[in-house]
């Protein structure tokens, strides 16, 4: 599976793009820093490597080198824990059709996103 990405797109107060060291805050700190300022029309994507990049005033990008379920569960547990923002998921429509001979171990990722979103 492809290492997933963040892509933090702050639509109402532009920031510039950031590039982030490796030695900045972890991902997990920057979504809880950056998800006290979300409004009504700011977005957070959880995206794999397949997904187009994104470039624009107050699009951030953030490398997570983890696990897409890793980093689905944190920034749900972060949205969760907030008082201002919930979650409105959307994902491929074609993963309910990928065969596991087309796509070895898809089944068990359907069933532990379906558990990861059962509380939504």
């Amino acid at each position: 599976m492809n290492r997933p990405s963040l892509v933090l797109a702050l639509l109402v107060g532009a920031l510039p793009l950031l590039a982030i060291p490796a030695n900045a805050q972890s991902w997990q700190s920057r979504v809880k820093d950056e998800l006290q300022i979300l409004g009504h029309r700011n977005w957070i994507l959880v995206v794999d490597s397949a997904y187009p990049a994104q470039v624009g005033a107050g699009i951030e990008t953030i490398e997570t080198n983890s696990d897409q379920l890793e980093v689905v569960r944190s920034v749900l547990a972060e949205i969760r824990d907030s008082i201002h923002v919930r979650p409105v998921i959307s994902m491929d429509a074609e993963l309910p059709f990928v065969p596991e001979q087309k796509g070895v171990g898809v089944s068990n990722y359907r069933a532990q996103i379906c558990e990861t979103f059962a509380w939504i």
